[in-house]
């Protein structure tokens, strides 16, 4: 069957889990880094999306996409097969490399979510276990804008960084940032291992977040959203909370292939006071 909402509909393809960061909260740090795609697998993939008529391809959704010797060629591949977006789910280091981002600019990518966790280098490299990956993302940040390309800035709120989003948006707005997401962790993989140091409540993040989404607001930006925060406690921002829409989504990936509005219950639970709630019919509950 096609995606319902062929305007906005994604395919993201995760090629394999091998990285070159360990972030302490990664949700798949569990799975075993071999477990990768060829590139005959990745092809199909792609035609696979285009059947469903897709017309957002996504490289990333676990690992990182820039290790491949074979991402060009995909890219390219994927330009080929006629997807008008392109889009790579980064930690950015690769992009700091300027003949890697020409080749692949030129292969075809035309959209670009990088992964920071922090507004200075002190809390992203403590969160990714790996010294000068802020610097390296920043110089990613500034080759794609030099080249006229926009980069949204995707961080995942937790212990060390939830009291900074505000100075989180200012600091990237300052960089040329106009789109953001913020994610609540998911308490799987690396983030039950080190909970002492990433896990932090719903509650307790919700005031930073509201300042920082009223920042997104005074200045206008072109997107902001929040992923796995219910309603309920961001009462004055429903409309940037992605759980309560359609993600119009489908994730390939070497253990499954889901549709993300099909599967958007599994793991949550809801509680009895959530029936007294007006939004209670589309949220899915909490992690």
């Amino acid at each position: 069957m096609p995606i319902k909402n062929k305007e906005h509909s994604i395919v993201d393809i995760t090629m394999g889990y091998k990285c070159n960061q360990n972030c302490l909260f990664c949700s798949v740090g569990h799975i075993k880094k071999d477990l990768i795609k060829s590139t005959d697998q990745i092809k199909h993939d792609i035609l696979l999306a285009k059947k469903k008529q897709a017309t957002v391809l996504g490289f990333g959704g676990g690992g990182e996409p820039t290790l491949r010797k074979d991402i060009v060629e995909l890219v390219q591949f994927a330009k080929k097969v006629g997807f008008p977006v392109i889009r790579f789910q980064t930690n950015g280091v690769m992009f700091s490399y300027d003949n890697f981002m020409e080749k692949i600019i030129e292969a075809g990518a035309n959209y670009f979510k990088f992964s920071i966790h922090g507004h200075n280098a002190k809390i992203h490299d403590a969160l990714t276990q790996v010294k000068g990956s802020f610097e390296r993302a920043l110089k990613g940040i500034n080759n794609l804008k030099k080249r006229g390309y926009s980069v949204e800035a995707d961080i995942v709120i937790n212990k060390l960084n939830y009291k900074y989003l505000p100075r989180f948006v200012e600091f990237f707005i300052s960089k040329g940032i106009s789109k953001f997401c913020f994610v609540y962790l998911i308490y799987e993989g690396n983030a039950v291992s080190n909970q002492e140091k990433v896990a932090v409540s719903m509650r307790e993040v919700v005031p930073y977040l509201t300042d920082a989404l009223e920042l997104t607001e005074m200045f206008s930006l072109d997107k902001s959203l929040v992923f796995n925060i219910p309603y309920c406690l961001i009462k004055k921002h429903e409309n940037k909370i992605v759980d309560l829409g359609e993600y119009n989504t489908i994730m390939l990936s070497p253990l499954n292939n889901q549709d993300l509005d099909k599967n958007r219950y599994k793991g949550k639970r809801k509680f009895n006071i959530c029936a007294e709630c007006k939004y209670d019919k589309l949220c899915h509950g909490v992690w």
